[in-house]
């Protein structure tokens, strides 16, 4: 599980520390759906996924965004991710809650996780940055992370400018394609 943590951390903060919200929110929401087929239900291949609500706001010290998405299941089933998340500086903050719902059209969660995970990602040069940060995963336990090296590439794309739809055939559903059984 630790390799597992340490390869999400490395995708997410290779992203820029917190720069590009919907790659971190798929990452997680990824390694999670696969916890969770273990538990109470799993979501059924073909998946769909729509993004409920996106919101950025910019201060001068401060960026926040706010993502809710839904993925639903052939089987009805679904999950929905949301994740609130500030940077500020050089430290993000993500906080992160994923509601599984056995039958999509049912208000009550069978099940309902939280992760928090505060990054500091200093930048060495333009193309790396030197990460460490804590997580407070589902079951109660923190991890301690780094400090690590990151490469950080220079085409990061502009999800501002992406509509909900391109968002989701860029960044999810490739994601969703890999982990076909």
């Amino acid at each position: 599980m630790e390799d597992e943590r340490r390869k999400f951390l490395q995708q997410l903060l290779a992203l820029g520390g917190g720069a590009v919200i919907l790659p971190e929110l798929v990452e997680a929401a990824a390694l999670q759906s696969e916890n969770a087929t273990a538990s109470k239900f799993k979501l059924e291949r073909p998946i769909t996924s729509r993004i409920l609500r996106r919101e950025t706001t910019k201060g001068s010290a401060v960026s926040s965004t706010y993502v809710e998405l839904e993925m639903t299941g052939a089987n009805n089933a679904n999950q929905i991710f949301t994740t609130v998340s500030s940077k500020a500086g050089e430290t993000t903050t993500m906080h992160m809650t994923i509601a599984a719902h056995e039958n999509a059209s049912d208000p009550t969660p069978i099940e309902v996780s939280e992760m928090t995970m505060v990054i500091h990602a200093k930048e060495l040069d333009p193309n790396h940055n030197e990460i460490s940060g804590t997580m407070l995963m589902p079951d109660g336990k923190v991890s301690k992370i780094g400090p690590m090296i990151a490469f950080r590439p220079t085409n990061l794309p502009n999800t501002d400018n992406m509509t909900d739809d391109e968002l989701i055939a860029r960044f999810l559903t490739p994601k969703l394609e890999a982990r076909k059984p």
